[in-house]
């Protein structure tokens, strides 16, 4: 599912990113859609995993008493950071939800509507 979420995701992205670029343009737009989403990953998965390694230490700190705790102190770590995760994605939906602008549907006949003016 996530998979499947991801692809939608960036076509529509690079759809986005390369909207109203000329289209001798266009493969520098790409590029700079492709680097952003690049950085955009590796700080996510760098937050993501100082989360998940905080969690796990406070979690041995407050039960260190040994036996099965090391996998429990794990478990709760990428707890921690799941829910981090879904708290981030759903502020993101929530920001392309209300930056999201429609434009009327091109009919037959109508005039061809310019892109913003650059």
């Amino acid at each position: 599912m996530t998979g499947l979420g991801i692809g939608c995701a960036m076509i529509m992205a690079f759809s986005v990113g390369t909207r109203g670029v000329d289209p001798w343009q266009a493969g520098v737009a790409s590029a700079a859609v492709s680097a952003s989403q690049q950085v955009g990953a590796s700080i996510g998965t760098a937050l993501l995993n100082t989360v998940a390694a905080s969690a796990t230490a406070a979690y041995m700190l407050c039960h260190a008493s040994g036996g099965r705790e090391p996998l429990a102190a794990l478990v709760h770590g990428y707890a921690a950071a799941a829910r981090w995760a879904s708290v981030i994605l759903a502020a993101g939906a929530a920001l392309a939800a209300l930056m999201i602008t429609a434009q009327a549907l091109l009919l037959p006949g109508r005039a061809k509507m310019e892109p913003d003016a650059r």
